[in-house]
């Protein structure tokens, strides 16, 4: 009788992790990517806005950055109009940027 309850004992020791359910791990939230804010004025008004990165594409050979723009754009005459669009751009490196804070000075080796 001691040997059937060792045994039993046993068995459900070594099935009891085998009989819990192992849920997948639900999907992480998708990244809301990248927002860069856009601003433009010209004759035909002003643009104020934000253009989202989502992914990087490679087309052609050419690095492409993918993304949604979404802003208002005002007229001249005052009317706002909203404005949600897919967009596709060559990926390059801004002529204007700079960086204030680091400075690289390479000494004698």
């Amino acid at each position: 009788m001691k040997s059937l309850l060792a045994l039993v004992t046993v068995l459900t020791l070594i099935a009891a992790p085998l009989a819990t359910r192992i849920d997948a791990a639900p999907a992480p939230p998708a990244a809301p990517g990248l927002a860069i804010p856009v601003v433009s004025t010209g004759t035909a008004g002003t643009f104020n806005g934000t253009f989202t990165l989502q992914r990087f594409a490679n087309v052609g050979g050419t690095l492409m950055g993918q993304g949604v723009v979404t802003g208002t754009m005002t007229n001249a005459t005052g009317q706002v109009s909203s404005i949600a669009q897919n967009v596709m751009a060559p990926v390059g490196a801004a002529s204007t940027a700079s960086c204030q804070l680091l400075h690289l000075v390479l000494g004698p080796i």
